[in-house]
């Protein structure tokens, strides 16, 4: 009983145009090139690119430079069959599940686990009794499990006091945000943080030059290119200072905020 011939052939993607050829018979290279034109269609793949050949025990391998000495090509690899001279060849193409397969620029699915984003935001509240509190706020979120993410970054805006000169303020601050709803390009979170937030002026004059502000609410987020989402929300605002010099020195701010962003993957 005959068998049918296989010669596995491999494209290696290589980082220089130099070929070699080691000592052994030649394969028909164009008819393969030919029949493989599906695989070989990225256009990093020059059509007049040398090839270096050589033969192993049953089988053939074919090394091809990229056009762009800096592009990295997959590694793939192609079968071919040929039982009888001037037969179709049947090509295919596969990635290569070796040790030597180039690893995935692909980026992860949005929010999943070991995901990064780095997250900018803008909002304002306004306490009738105090006054009214710009926020700008920047976190690295770091996704430690699907959809959930830890924050950690700083808060900086300005406070236009109704009592005292109010004034800039700022301090570091983390959080938690979690993704309970993901649909296509859109999803629904809930997140919160706090902050250790001092400010230029207290803003009422029995109140201290530090404060926690603490928020929480719900968000949105629409991605509108693989690595970019914008955001909105509303949350709930607080700033006191927990007591630490007594009642009569605490602020107690409470307000809705509503806020904009944006955050990229990276």
């Amino acid at each position: 009983m005959m068998t049918t011939p296989t010669i596995m052939m491999a494209i290696i993607a290589c980082t220089d145009s130099s070929s070699v050829v080691s000592p052994g018979t030649s394969s028909d290279i164009s008819s393969v090139l030919s029949d493989a034109h599906g695989v070989l269609s990225d256009p990093n793949v020059s059509p007049a690119t040398e090839a270096a050949v050589w033969d192993a025990p049953g089988s053939t391998t074919l090394r091809l430079a990229p056009a762009a000495p800096e592009t990295e090509l997959p590694l793939l690899a192609l079968s071919r069959t040929a039982d009888q001279a001037g037969e179709g060849v049947n090509a295919s193409a596969h990635e290569n599940a070796g040790e030597n397969q180039f690893p995935s620029d692909a980026p992860l699915e949005p929010f999943a686990k070991g995901s990064r984003y780095w997250s900018l935001t803008f909002g304002t509240s306004r306490d009738p009794d105090i006054g009214r509190i710009y926020v700008s706020q920047f976190s690295v979120d770091h996704y430690f499990e699907e959809a959930l993410a830890f924050r950690a970054g700083f808060t900086i805006g300005y406070t236009d006091a109704e009592r005292t000169s109010g004034g800039v303020q700022g301090g570091p601050e983390f959080g938690l945000r979690w993704h309970l709803l993901r649909i296509n390009r859109f999803s629904m979170y809930i997140d919160g943080s706090v902050a250790a937030v001092f400010h230029q002026n207290p803003l009422t004059p029995n109140s201290l030059h530090f404060n926690f502000d603490l928020q929480a609410g719900l968000g949105a987020t629409l991605q509108v290119e693989d690595a970019t989402h914008l955001k909105a929300g509303l949350r709930w605002h607080h700033l006191s200072n927990a007591r630490i010099r007594g009642t009569s020195r605490n602020l107690g701010y409470d307000a809705p905020i509503f806020y904009v962003g944006l955050m990229r993957s990276f």
